[in-house]
């Protein structure tokens, strides 16, 4: 993971706050977890 502790102030608050606002559906961290599961376990 990158470093951000040379970037501005603003800009890592900026960052923060759209990093913050977005969402991830329950549907597609369950497809994730069943992708995972099929390349571990071949199911």
């Amino acid at each position: 993971m990158p470093s951000f502790k040379d970037m501005p102030e603003e800009d890592r608050r900026v960052l923060a706050k759209y990093l913050a606002s977005l969402k991830v559906e329950d549907w597609y961290l369950e497809e994730v977890k069943k992708k995972e599961r099929e390349m571990l376990y071949g199911e």
